[in-house]
Order: structure tokens, then sequence, then C-alpha cells
């Protein structure tokens, strides 16, 4: 399976740091980056893209309220934050404004890895989770036959 990856950072150095990591593991293409909040929504809405990594601080724009909009327009999307600041505020804000993980720069390969591993267990998640929906559904649609008579 394809991780088709989307690199947000206003800096030009960091964004091409973050390509060479993320570029190291076969699984993850990145489709493309962005170094601001409309670039990312723009490509965000041209193709899909299973995972988003985005600095909290944009230039001037704020990479929690990216965050924030991206969780309300693609709520099964997997997003990182990236920051040098790592203390425990900034991971706390991070989550709530939707991230489902927190990496810190300076980013090596291991932080990779263990990206990819939360990846993969929250989309094994959500796959569970649409099944049991699926099947929640039909046992539904099944109680609502005989409630009708059968017919």
């Amino acid at each position: 399976m394809t991780v088709k990856t989307l690199l947000v950072d206003d800096s030009m150095d960091t964004l091409e740091v973050l390509r060479l990591h993320f570029g190291f593991y076969a699984d993850i293409e990145i489709v493309s980056t962005a170094r601001d909040i409309q670039e990312t929504l723009e490509v965000c809405s041209a193709q899909p893209v299973d995972l988003i990594s985005i600095d909290i601080q944009l230039g001037v724009q704020s990479g929690f309220d990216l965050c924030k909009e991206i969780r309300e327009k693609l709520p099964h999307t997997f997003i990182t934050m990236c920051s040098l600041e790592s203390d425990s505020e900034y991971q706390l804000c991070a989550a709530r404004a939707g991230a489902n993980y927190f990496l810190s720069k300076p980013v090596s390969f291991a932080d990779i890895s263990n990206l990819m591993l939360a990846y993969r267990e929250f989309h094994a998640r959500s796959k569970l989770a649409g099944q049991a929906r699926s099947s929640l559904a039909t046992l539904f649609d099944s109680i609502a036959h005989i409630s009708d008579g059968g017919t």
C-alpha cells in the first residue's frame, strides 16, 4: 500500500530534508509539497492524500489552523504536526487541532519509522471501524425488514 503524502512547511530547506527522510521509504509517495495554507488546500482538493505533515509555524500563518481545517474537510486523513517546539503544550495543541501524531524537528529516519507505524495502526482501526459500520447497517436493515413483516 502506497501512502500518498503531502509535506507542508514554509521553509524550502526543511521541505527538502523532509522529502529525503520520507522518500527513503518505498511505501511513501510524496505527491506534493506546499508552503502555506492556500497551497495545501489546493493540493488536497486536486488529489487524494493519505498523510499530511504540517509545520506548526507557516510564516505568519498557523499550522494549527490548517490542521483544524483539514480535519473538518478530510476527517480520514492522517495528520502529523511538525515543529522545533516539542514541549507537551505544543503537542497538546496539535492534538486539540486534530493531529494524529507529532514529529519533533530535527526529524530522523527513526521518527519517520515510528510515524509510519502510527499511520498503519490508524489505517487498520479506520478499516475495522468501516467494516463494523457496514455490518451494523446490514443488521439494522435486516431488523427493519423483519419489523415490516418480512416484506
